[in-house]
Parts: structure tokens; sequence; C-alpha cells
């Protein structure tokens, strides 16, 4: 059964290419690519998960298509694994310099490329969520600094509201204004609320408009509803 995993397989090697498929096809999303320019040319297209790259390519070194990668941002982060006959420490340091996470020197066995691809994958998801705890760290820590500063000028826009309010003189059409200044706090504060009891960062997005955190599943707190 597929992890839904993709995985970019850059070979010039039929052979070679169709064992990765036998290996890890069953489990794994396989895309074959023959040459480095190939690779460079759709990698954006494939948006893999994983790559597996092969130094000896058709047309430039492996290593170029490596750089590549590491230049680039959508895939500075994708983990790489070279599996090369080029087994030598030399070019294994070369290949960890450039920005591989893994190597294999071939012939492989079997098991320890299943092996080693599923590290990969896993040093990535620790990776994926020691990112996000670091994002939700920091959009707590600044959701709590705007909460502060707010709360503190909205209770007094609060209490001289229902001060007002409590006076018998107050003109109709004054008391209405000063109804919806208490109800505008009232929501105020529920956001601010949620702003204080996020778990997570969940975002949704408007179309026309943009991307906001969404407080409501970011904090696992119900919208209050609306006053009449």
């Amino acid at each position: 059964m597929s992890s839904g995993k993709k995985i970019l397989v850059i070979e010039d090697s039929a052979a070679q290419a169709s064992s990765y498929l036998d290996i890890l096809g069953e489990k794994y999303d396989i895309t074959l690519l023959r040459s480095g320019a190939d690779a460079i040319k759709r990698i954006g297209d494939v948006s893999p998960d994983l790559v597996i790259l092969d130094l000896v390519l058709p047309d430039f070194d492996g290593l170029r298509v490596l750089q590549y990668l590491r230049e680039r941002a959508e895939t500075r982060l994708v983990p790489v694994l070279i599996v090369s006959s080029r087994g030598d420490v030399l070019e294994r340091i070369r290949g960890l310099e450039t920005g591989a996470h893994d190597y294999l020197a071939k012939p492989f066995d079997t098991n320890e490329l299943r092996a080693r691809v599923e590290v990969q994958f896993r040093v990535a998801d620790l990776e994926r969520e020691r990112r996000e705890a670091e994002s939700l760290r920091k959009i707590v820590s600044l959701a709590a600094t705007c909460a502060h500063e707010i709360n503190n000028p909205l209770t007094v826009i609060g209490g001289q509201a229902q001060m007002l309010l409590r006076r018998s003189d107050v003109p109709p059409e004054v008391r209405r204004g000063l109804e919806l200044i208490r109800d505008g706090v009232d929501r105020i504060q529920l956001v601010i609320q949620k702003m204080g009891s996020l778990t997570k960062a969940e975002e949704m997005h408007v179309p026309g408009v943009g991307t906001y955190l969404d407080l409501d599943r970011s904090s696992g707190k119900d919208s209050a509803p609306d006053k009449a």
C-alpha cells in the first residue's frame, strides 16, 4: 500500500531505474528521470519528498543537480540520497558537503536501501515537526504580546462604556452607540482569549483577500454567536 510519499529517482541506467520501482514502488510513488537536464526541468512538476540521485549522468555530473536543488527555495530542504558507483571516501565527502543527506554505494543491499529511505523520511518528518513547533512558538509569543498590549486600553474603554450605560440621562442614540462599543469590546476580548489559547497554527484562505491565522481552529475555541 502506498504511503503517499513521492520519490524522484534520477538514474540513467534503465535496469537500475527499474530495480528502484521493484524495491520501492509498492510503498512510494516513484518518478524516474534519466538525465540531469530532465531533473532540473521537471523538479517543480514532481515536487518530491525524497530524491535518489546517481552521480554519473549522461549530460552532466550529478553534483550539479544536487547543487541546483540546494539553491532552489522549493527543494532546498528535500532529502537527497546519493546512490552511486563512485564509492570512495572523497566522493562521499563531496556529496555530503554539497548537500546530500546520505550516500549509498552501488551495488547496494535491497534492505539497506529501504532502510535508508525510511530513515530519511523519518528525519524529514521530525524536522518538519520541529519547524512547525518553532513557528507556533513565535506566533504564540507574538499573540501573547499583542493580547497584553490590546487588553489594557480595551478594559478602560469597556469600563467607561459600561459606566455611561448605567446612567439614566443618556440619550437613546448615545446609548445605542455605547452598546455597540460594549459589544465590540466583548468581541475583541474573545479574540484576545483565543490568541492566548493557541495550540497550533491553522490557516484559512479568503479568496481575493489573503491567508490568515484561523483562531477558532488554532485555539480549539468556537466562535461566539453574533449579538443581535
